[in-house]
């Protein structure tokens, strides 16, 4: 079983864009171009894959040779060489000697497949890729990688059709790109579609104000609205109306009113592809030329390949057309409407942009006009047939070089910056300014309280209220402030570089303050530990400031004598100013010798107002001083905490990779 190509820088210098078409396939090829700005890029080059043909029919024919001459059993003919080879079958002698296969109309979704027409995709896709390698001289077997289309509706094309759909193409031999297991090489016709619509001049204006893609092809009709200022990315709808439901019609009524018709496809199956590619060149005729009557002329013996002989030849008027197509055109019709009632209703559209080969049907304009109310001119891409392969070689430039620019931002230095110091600095501040106005507060209370209370009281107050500082809060308030500054003025600027040249009315947001990162391998209980452990070391030195100024004496005051006491106070002038000069002294010692009695020997004694007031003044004259030093404790304590420090560099590397992936992943959803 094949694998998926990984994309490699230098390497790989060539996307192609292949588009497997219900009804026709095309391909386009552009150069990578990984490190040249967006201004520099080279528009896609749609690819002949038979001669002078850009667009092939989707048809196979396999020949199985009796008389095997040159070696080869079977025989693979596709597009035009397949028609032309199947109808030229009745001017072959040898016709006996080969049998045919005969095949259009064969894509369906993968789960829906039998063996046999996984095997007719596969050989299908096979020899696409191999015309394109014969008629490409500059690519090897190395130095390209393949994106295809896939149809759009995403409930019947979910993400388990896709990787099956890759499958085929891998088992043709295909090398398709896989980024990563979320983004294969595969996008969708309606992101291709609007990536083909963007790059003209006459959508970016609608881009902003609202543009409706519709992409009509063979099997399915797909349609994408987007607008800036109304949708968060393209929003897809459609249905299963593609023109191939018109071959059909005209099949049915063939068969209906012509015996003959009837007998071949009855007898000759291949006659039925035969049959419906000649009605289909009948149809394009006939909306291309703008004619008044569509003519289907059948040669029995070429749709037969000479087993039958004749000819039909039936004509139909515009007026019959309509007719037969009454239902069909109401199918039409419904499928814009659900949309129109689902999507667009209300939003303004600017722009109608139409695309797909079977664009040329004139009444989808007038059906699209009408359902949308839209009065403007619809824009039709020139060439409809190679809208899709062109914006799948565009989306698959754009994956390649955001995926360059993805590996470029994980390997960034700067993702790798040691953090921790500034991280835990910003909490060391936050807890430490959280803490002392907590017990501030506290200490206000005591000194305003209209009982006595003790210093014991005090101490009880501020353990319990500082045990519900939100520690790890602050821990990772301070970790997200300073990954999204970083992360902001690092890697944004350079993912929108990429993703403005696609989606010029798109950026990847700068992360949102309201956005929450955390280091997550630290729990909370062992931050708030370490935070709170620091807290009770500062507070237990507030309670011996606070003992020192009121001067509670430990044992026996009585047994001091009056030098003591000078001695002590000395003491606490020096521990509060920090000097030894005795401004003063005598005063403070008259002010505090009241307090040296009995009833006041320890911190459970009750104080009075007068005395609490002290305290509180005392706080609030050392408050910056015991804020700073609490900060220094609480930074200290969790510098030296190794797992928490390396927890918070590796969460910044982390957290800082995960959003660029995210973000890339969110650029990808508008191309798929």
């Amino acid at each position: 079983m094949n694998s998926f190509i990984t994309p490699v820088e230098g390497q790989h210098l060539y996307v192609i864009g292949i588009d497997f078409g219900h009804g026709e396939t095309s391909a386009d090829i552009c150069g990578i171009q990984w490190n040249d700005t967006h201004n520099m890029l080279e528009a896609p080059e749609t690819l002949e894959i038979l001669h002078n043909l850009k667009a092939i029919k989707s048809a196979l024919l396999i020949e199985e040779s009796r008389e095997i001459e040159d070696g080869q059993l079977f025989k693979y003919y596709i597009g035009e060489e397949a028609i032309e080879r199947y109808t030229s079958q009745h001017r072959r002698a040898n016709t006996g000697d080969i049998s045919m296969s005969y095949y259009a109309y064969f894509k369906k979704t993968p789960s829906l497949m039998t063996d046999h027409d996984k095997e007719i995709m596969t050989i299908f896709m096979r020899e696409v890729y191999g015309r394109i390698r014969q008629r490409c001289v500059q690519l090897t077997d190395n130095n390209h990688i393949v994106y295809i289309a896939c149809p759009s509706n995403p409930q019947k094309w979910d993400d388990e059709e896709l990787q099956l759909y890759c499958q085929l193409a891998l088992n043709a031999g295909i090398p398709i790109a896989k980024i990563d297991d979320d983004s294969m090489g595969i996008i969708r016709e309606s992101r291709a579609a609007f990536l083909k619509a963007r790059s003209h001049p006459s959508s970016k204006a609608s881009i902003r104000e609202g543009i409706l893609l519709i992409d009509f092809g063979s099997s399915t009709v797909d349609l994408t609205y987007y607008s800036s200022i109304h949708t968060d990315k393209p929003v897809d709808g459609g249905g299963d109306c593609g023109a191939s439901h018109f071959e059909n019609i005209i099949m049915e009524d063939l068969v209906k009113h012509n015996p003959s018709v009837n007998d071949v496809v009855t007898q000759i199956p291949a006659s039925k592809t035969a049959i419906l590619l000649s009605i289909r060149e009948a149809k394009e005729k006939y909306f291309r030329y703008s004619e008044e009557d569509m003519e289907v002329s059948l040669s029995l013996t070429k749709v037969t390949a000479g087993a039958i002989r004749g000819s039909i030849d039936e004509y139909y008027s515009s007026e019959s057309i309509d007719a037969l197509l009454s239902d069909y055109k109401s199918s039409i019709k419904e499928c814009f409407s659900r949309f129109e009632q689902n999507v667009t209703h209300g939003k303004p559209i600017k722009l109608i942009f139409l695309t797909g080969g079977a664009s040329r049907m004139g009444f989808v304009q007038d059906l699209a006009k009408k359902v949308f109310h839209y009065n403007d001119k619809v824009y039709i891409e020139p060439d409809p047939s190679l809208t899709i392969s062109n914006g799948i070689a565009l989306a698959g430039r754009a994956d390649l070089r955001a995926y360059a620019l993805r590996n470029k931002l994980l390997s960034s230095p700067g993702l790798a910056e040691k953090i921790s110091l500034d991280v835990l600095d910003v909490t060391a501040d936050k807890v430490a300014s959280s803490a002392i106005e907590i017990i501030e507060k506290n200490y206000k209370r005591f000194a305003e309280s209209s009982s006595s209370l003790s210093i014991s009281s005090l101490e009880n107050d501020l353990t319990n209220s500082v045990k519900y500082i939100p520690c790890s809060s602050f821990l990772n308030d301070s970790f997200t402030d300073i990954l999204r500054r970083r992360v902001n003025n690092l890697i944004t600027k350079d993912l929108n570089n990429i993703v403005g040249n696609y989606f010029p009315d798109e950026s990847i947001p700068q992360i949102s303050p309201n956005r929450k990162f955390s280091v997550s391998s630290v729990s909370n209980t062992s931050i708030d530990t370490v935070i709170g452990d620091s807290v009770s070391t500062i507070t237990e030195d507030f309670f011996e400031g606070t003992l020192k100024v009121i001067g509670t004496l430990v044992g026996g005051v009585f047994s001091l004598g009056l030098a003591v006491i000078v001695v002590l106070v000395k003491k606490i002038v020096a521990f509060f100013q920090g000097t030894s000069d005795d401004t003063d002294f005598w005063d403070l010692v008259d002010e505090i010798s009241g307090d040296l009695m009995p009833n006041w020997r320890d911190k459970y004694s009750s104080l009075d107002k007068g005395k609490r007031e002290k305290v509180y003044a005392k706080f609030k004259e050392n408050k910056t001083s015991y804020r700073d030093t609490l900060k220094s404790s609480i930074k200290k304590d969790l510098e030296g905490k190794y797992d928490l420090v390396t927890s918070i560099n590796n969460g910044f590397t982390n957290e800082s990779k995960g959003y660029i992936v995210e973000q890339i992943k969110r650029f990808r959803l508008m191309l798929n």
